[in-house]
């Protein structure tokens, strides 16, 4: 299996729980999945916004980007992506399937540097008082601004934290300079090759002679 994002989650669901386990499965390889859940995800509609973002193809903030992910939803899935949700404790208490072969493919390339970063949490500091939705979300906001590696280049992938990629126990773990969508792009796009190239790695190591 080959998942990306929350589908590596999925999988896990099935692959580590001896009642679902097809019992047919011996490689998992997770694209960007986060593992430890993702901060972005106590931001309401983050999720929805950056699934529309990369849909598009769009590396900007774009015109209508926010209205058509509050048209989709509000993307109630992303409750469970919550670093301490109770989905991703019960997952991780589980332990890994020992039949399986796991690998890791985590991006360091997230939209903003660290100086830009730090203007963001500024000016959302600053916006916390403005709107009544913000005041409610306030203690969590500025929880989570504290920290925010999702966002921050060599940190995580514009999802996803490398920190929070990680899984213990899986020692296949590789950092490439990939954004989260790097998987939804063409054959000829360096980020979409790079990461081509670790995924068919690990798999013609499946199939090699011994």
């Amino acid at each position: 299996i080959v998942a990306h994002s929350m589908g590596g989650l999925v999988a896990r669901a099935v692959i580590e729980d001896p009642g679902l386990d097809p019992g047919i499965v011996n490689r998992l390889i997770m694209v960007g999945t986060p593992n430890q859940g993702s901060r972005l995800a106590y931001f309401p509609g983050g999720f929805d916004w950056l699934e529309h973002r990369g849909r598009n193809g769009e590396e900007g903030d774009g015109n209508g980007l926010f209205a058509r992910a509050a048209a989709d939803g509000l993307n109630e899935a992303s409750l469970d992506m919550w670093p301490d949700s109770k989905f991703l404790r019960r997952l991780n208490r589980r332990g890994l399937n020992t039949q399986v072969r796991y690998t890791l493919l985590l991006g360091t390339q997230a939209p903003l540097s660290e100086e830009a970063f730090e203007e963001v949490r500024e000016r959302i500091a600053g916006g916390l008082e403005s709107s009544g939705l913000l005041r409610l979300l306030k203690p969590r906001i500025e929880e989570t601004l504290v920290d925010l590696d999702e966002l921050q280049d060599e940190k995580g992938d514009g999802a996803v934290a490398v920190k929070r990629g990680r899984l213990e126990g899986v020692e296949d773990t590789e950092l490439l300079p990939i954004s989260h969508f790097a998987i939804t792009r063409e054959a000829g796009d360096a980020r979409f090759d790079l990461l081509l190239e670790a995924v068919l790695k690990r798999l013609n190591e499946d199939v090699a002679p011994e």
